[in-house]
């Protein structure tokens, strides 16, 4: 995360020694949201407030915890899916046809929110 935003430097001279002393780990093999539950957070619902202009990031946590209760199912794109949408847009676009769903589809990012219970 920090890195992301100030470059793998302010990591190294910074973040990792910081970290290091106080949970003898770097910082790449640490929770965000056990040992900065506040950042956690406001990493994981600031932007979905942002997005929803809504004043409260709080107002975002209780939204989607409402939203996720109501899906059984994940939903997320899968290369069957995909697959399908390929199948049903080709038969009027030959650029479509020759896409391969197994180049668009990267459910890295939502599997690791759902490993970590937040999809």
């Amino acid at each position: 995360m920090v890195a992301g935003r100030f470059g793998n430097e302010v990591v190294d001279r910074l973040v990792d020694p910081l970290l290091g002393g106080i949970h003898a780990g770097r910082s790449d093999r640490l929770s965000l949201a056990t040992n900065a539950p506040d950042v956690a957070f406001a990493a994981t619902y600031g932007s979905l407030a942002k997005g929803l202009r809504l004043t409260k990031t709080e107002d975002a946590e209780v939204g989607y915890e409402m939203m996720k209760s109501l899906y059984d199912k994940r939903v997320y794109p899968n290369v069957d899916g995909v697959r399908n949408v390929i199948r049903l847009l080709g038969k009027t676009s030959e650029l479509i046809r020759r896409l391969k769903p197994e180049d668009l589809v990267d459910d890295r990012i939502v599997r690791k929110l759902e490993k970590e219970g937040l999809f």
